[in-house]
């Protein structure tokens, strides 16, 4: 999304997926007004230690939505044959 991103990679045979969050604005975070009166909002997320919690939150929830969709992916052709061959896996 613009100038985040997710990549997936192997490491040490250990599968990873990674989310860069380098222009938090693109997220919103929810505020409480401190002054008695003033309405509660969401307001664009700020690089600040302070907002750490909510880079976590994103990070997952983003992390959780490619994994399900990769998951549904359809595994098919020679790749695939040749990996199934090399673990020992029959092809159904």
């Amino acid at each position: 999304m613009k100038e985040n991103s997710i990549k997936m990679y192997d490491k040490y045979s250990v599968l990873r997926v990674e989310t860069t969050i380098n222009n938090p604005r693109e997220f919103k975070i929810f505020k409480k007004s401190k002054e008695e009166g003033r309405a509660d909002k969401w307001v664009p997320m700020g690089k600040s230690i302070s907002n750490i919690y909510r880079y976590a939150e994103v990070s997952k929830a983003a992390n959780k939505k490619y994994l399900d969709a990769v998951a549904l992916a359809d595994l098919n052709g020679t790749c695939i044959d040749e990996i199934e061959k090399q673990n020992g896996i029959c092809a159904i």
